[in-house]
This record gives structure tokens, sequence and C-alpha cells, in this order.
């Protein structure tokens, strides 16, 4: 199950360069596994990888996800495309939802970022979250509006999250159906006001003023 991991420490299981390829390259080559961006980047980041194989369709009019995995590709949420406080220009504002939950109890923020590695066309935009107060990831992916398709390969890496902290980064994963429903309760019952994960930061926040 192990190489079958869909999320764990960069560092654990991407290679930048096979023992086949350092032995055809001169022992003097640069190459992106002596990179030092590459390798802060492999011990401080979380990789998420495509839980499925994807493929992304565009005729420019319109849209489609097509996956095995009915969650990850076909549940794909496209109404972002016409929200009035942000310019989608020429492309089409998707949001993928992975069949993940995360939990991580300090409010430890990180960095959302395209994988240095994810070589497909997906177009994600960068932000900063915590799974504090919401448990879910979704990964937005920009479509341009014009005649497209790709594909995404099961385990390709997509997206990045760097811990913004100098703590130690520890990642678990397990199976747990009962823990799975009880964070995705969690968080849908913070969604039913507007702005909720924001709204619930600000309150964390003055209650550590409050007790500092």
């Amino acid at each position: 199950m192990k190489e079958h991991k869909t999320v764990d420490i960069s560092s654990k299981n991407l290679h930048v360069c096979s023992a086949k390829n350092k032995k055809q390259g001169a022992a003097s080559q640069v190459t992106f596994s002596h990179c030092y961006g590459m390798i802060q980047s492999k011990q401080r980041s979380i990789t998420i990888k495509a839980p499925s194989e994807l493929k992304a369709i565009s005729d420019g009019d319109k849209w489609l996800y097509k996956s095995p995995n009915h969650y990850f590709g076909p549940n794909a949420d496209g109404s972002h495309t016409n929200d009035p406080h942000f310019d989608s220009g020429d492309c089409f504002i998707t949001k993928l939802f992975i069949p993940w939950r995360f939990e991580e109890k300090t409010g430890a923020k990180f960095l959302y970022a395209r994988h240095i590695q994810n070589t497909t066309l997906m177009n994600i935009p960068s932000g900063v979250l915590n799974f504090k107060n919401s448990h879910n990831l979704p990964i937005f992916n920009y479509i341009p509006r014009t005649n497209l398709s790709y594909d995404v390969d099961f385990l390709h890496p997509l997206l990045s999250l760097y811990l913004l902290d100098d703590k130690k980064l520890i990642v678990e994963t397990s199976v747990d159906r009962e823990k799975f429903i009880h964070l995705e309760e969690q968080s849908n019952v913070k969604a039913f006001f507007k702005g909720n994960s924001v709204k619930l930061d600000k309150l964390d926040e003055k209650q550590m003023v409050h007790l500092t």
C-alpha cells in the first residue's frame, strides 16, 4: 500500500533522478537532485497525488472532467467561474474534490501551490490554508476557454502543501471511516455561514490573545 499513498511528506516518495540517470550523467553535472530549492521543498512539504486517472476537456464553451473515481472528477464544481468578486478571464475556474479529510490541531498554516513535478497542463492557483476549522482540501484548477484536452495519471503529483512554520513536519495517514465521517460532519456544520473559515480563524486568534 505504501507505494500507492496519495498523501505523504514529499521527501519519502518522490525521486527527481533515477539511479540509472545518475550513472549516465557526469559527476559534476548540475541536476535537480542537487538543487537547494528542490531539496528544501521535499523536506518541508506534503505532496498530494492524483487519487485516480483524470481527463480534462474544454470546447471553449463548457468544460468536463472524466475519471473512474466519481468523487475526484465528475463531482467537480465550476461555480466560481461566475464569481462577481474574481475575474476568471479566459478560464473556467473549477474545483476538484479528493476523497480524503485532513486534521491539524495547532492551526498551523500551509502554503498551497502547484507541485514542482506536476507536468500536466493543470493551472493550480496558490493560497494559504489550515486544517483546524476546515478539513477539506479542494484543488482549484483553471481550464482555458479553448479546445483543449489533457490527461492526469494516477498518483501524478498535483499539489504541494508547504508548512509555514519551523516545526518538524510529520504526516500520518490512515483509512478510518468513522474518523472521516466525523471530520466531514465538522466541516459541513461550519459551512452554513459565509466566510466560515476566515471568521473562525479570527475567533481563534482573539482567544489566543486573551489566553496569553
